[in-house]
């Protein structure tokens, strides 16, 4: 365990993942070049409709879509039903202190990711 939080939790064996199996289990993405700013991409998982929030971006570099890899050994590409998540990112100021977080309401991709999380996230 590395924190308190759901978000902190960390896990050392596949078994610890508490998901509907590794092929719904993401480890590796493409991140938007304009979210880049540290080398993990950040997911801000398990928020209401209202206040889905996208911290990094992942990527639309396949005509609008985005390489995912999986705990099984597959990849997908996602092509994404809205590319606000994804564009948002030149219009976010990079301030040197932190990346700003996006509340995109409503999405339709948000929840692809989120459910593809290593483990079910309880609302903050």
């Amino acid at each position: 365990t590395l924190g308190r939080k759901y978000y902190d939790r960390g896990v050392s064996r596949m078994s610890q993942l508490n998901t509907q199996g590794y092929a719904m289990v993401w480890v590796m993405v493409d991140e938007h070049p304009d979210s880049i700013n540290d080398a993990v991409f950040h997911f801000n998982a398990g928020f209401p409709r209202t206040q889905y929030q996208w911290r990094d971006l992942p990527a639309s570099y396949h005509n609008g879509a985005c390489g995912f890899s999986f705990a099984d050994g597959h990849s997908e590409i996602k092509k994404w039903l809205e590319r606000k998540g994804s564009d948002v990112a030149t219009e976010r100021p990079v301030t040197g202190t932190d990346w700003p977080t996006t509340i995109v309401r409503n999405s339709r991709d948000y929840p692809w990711v989120n459910d593809r999380m290593p483990y079910q996230h309880a609302s903050p």
